[in-house]
């Protein structure tokens, strides 16, 4: 029924307005499911030739590792690489079937805050060295591995608090290394397994020096050491350390990750059947002949051997014999010259207590020119040396009492991170006792001169006779720790 006034429509009419109308009913439906798709699709974004590493970072995010030769750079990404050519993109390389993930944010972007920042460094400082390892494999880099001990060395603390995890050293380097971090720390709680790694590490490249920088190859062949203490431009110790680092960055740049940087010895095989050895007549007859001269040899040494040491022992007889008995009769009066100008003994220097031992390390110090500086009890160091018109410390000194025993590399390498950390080159480690074949070896190596009780007794012999006894009145002084 139609109302009133209206006219009924002609056939021909709805076969024209039907059509009509379902067609409008099936765009609506469509652009109701598509536009929303639309919109919400993100669109790739493009970066062409003659952009910058910029331009491609802010596009695509912080790569996940990259390689550089020269003035050319390969940035990789999980879709493909970007190859530039004097900071400019020359080729983007991207397959369009693999899933785009989300951007990878700059290391220490501005908006970081501390809480992210300490999130970062655990993300970047890896502990276990396979894992590592595999990364680097996967990333075609390197392995920069920092040996260190936070809880009780000095200048490892300075690294960590002012390197380490600084968002300048992080995006400096995290594109060319993986960071490796093998702490020995000794009150922080590390797992035994940690523990055992970090030890079987530091024996097997020799560290002896904490912080330590080693660059390793993926199969864990050392490639170059970061000197730390080496003079770099930068007004703080963060911006020398980077300096370090980049200088030997910039020069592995120059030799690609190479099949030279694998292990160089090969693996145990496993089999344990021996393969059978081929008959072989004319080769027997040659070891015979080879092992019968060898024995001739052999005996040969041996008789020249003998006549050797009887030499030898002719020799030392003859020049014992001849010479006069005076050498114990010496060292017999020397102690005898000793006990009268009121000098202790080897034995009563063993026994002293710290305090006196620095007391009279000072009065030596300052006989000898310099003004010694006691430190309070408790310091890392015991005196401080200075020249006398000067500011700048000289030499720092640590005193160690005989009841502690020898001395070890250990402390040394303890005594070392304080003279690193206070920028002194020279060190005095005071200790009547002596010291162990492997801290001598040391401080060979680390300008640390090394004062036992033969070298304070020669000392208080050079002092005039009259003077003697003040200066060790000093020792009963007012230095006592109260």
């Amino acid at each position: 029924m139609f109302p009133l006034g209206v006219a009924k429509p002609t056939r021909a009419a709805l076969e024209t307005v039907v059509p009509a109308r379902l067609l409008t009913c099936v765009c609506l439906l469509l652009a109701l499911c598509g536009v929303p798709e639309l919109a919400a699709a993100d669109p790739r974004p493009i970066v062409g030739p003659g952009a910058t590493k910029d331009d491609v970072i802010d596009a695509y995010g912080w790569p996940n590792g990259s390689s550089q030769a020269g003035t050319r750079e390969v940035l990789s990404y999980t879709q493909g690489q970007v190859m530039l050519e004097n900071g400019r993109v020359e080729r983007v390389d991207f397959s369009m079937n693999v899933p785009w993930p989300a951007p990878r944010p700059r290391p220490g972007s501005p908006s970081a805050t501390k809480a992210k920042r300490a999130e970062t460094a655990v993300d970047v400082w890896l502990t276990n060295f396979d894992d590592a390892a595999r990364d680097a494999s996967v990333r075609k880099s390197r392995i920069l591995a920092l040996f260190t001990g936070t809880d009780w060395s000095p200048a490892s603390k300075l690294f960590h608090d002012e390197v380490e995890l600084h968002p300048d050293f992080v995006s400096a380097f995290t594109g060319s290394f993986v960071f490796l971090r093998l702490d020995f720390a000794s009150r922080a709680p590390i797992s035994a397994e940690t523990r055992e790694q970090n030890n079987r590490l530091r024996d097997r490249y020799g560290v002896t020096t904490y912080p330590s920088l080693l660059v390793l190859s993926p199969s864990g062949n050392v490639v170059a050491v970061v000197d730390l203490l080496k003079e770099q431009p930068g007004a703080t110790y963060r911006e020398r350390s980077i300096a370090a680092v980049s200088e030997v960055r910039d020069l592995l740049a120059l030799r690609p990750l190479e099949e030279a940087e694998t292990p160089a010895s090969a693996p145990v095989p496993t089999a344990t059947k021996s393969p059978e050895r081929p008959a072989a007549s004319a080769d027997t007859v040659a070891l015979s002949s080879t092992l019968f001269s060898a024995r001739w040899l052999l005996l040969a040494s041996m008789v020249l051997g003998v006549v050797l040491v009887v030499g030898v022992f002719w020799m030392v007889w003859r020049n014992w014999s001849s010479a006069p008995k005076t050498s114990s009769g010496a060292a017999m009066s020397e102690r005898i010259s000793d006990a009268a100008g009121g000098l202790p003994s080897t034995g009563e220097l063993a026994t002293w207590p710290k305090f006196r031992l620095c007391a009279l390390i000072a009065a030596l110090s300052e006989n000898e020119g310099f003004v010694a500086e006691l430190q309070p009890k408790g310091a890392d160091k015991d005196i401080v040396l200075t020249r006398a018109g000067e500011t700048q410390p000289c030499a720092l000194v640590c005193c160690l009492p005989g009841e502690v025993g020898q001395v070890s590399a250990k402390r040394l390498r303890e005594f070392f991170g304080t003279l690193t950390v206070d920028g002194v080159g020279v060190g005095w480690y005071v200790s009547p006792v002596g010291f162990s074949s492997d801290a001598r070896s040391y401080a060979d190596q680390h300008n640390i001169r090394l004062i036992d009780s033969e070298w304070i007794l020669s000392r208080l012999r050079d002092v005039p006779p009259l003077l003697v006894p003040k200066l060790l009145a000093r020792t009963l002084g007012g230095n006592r720790p109260a």
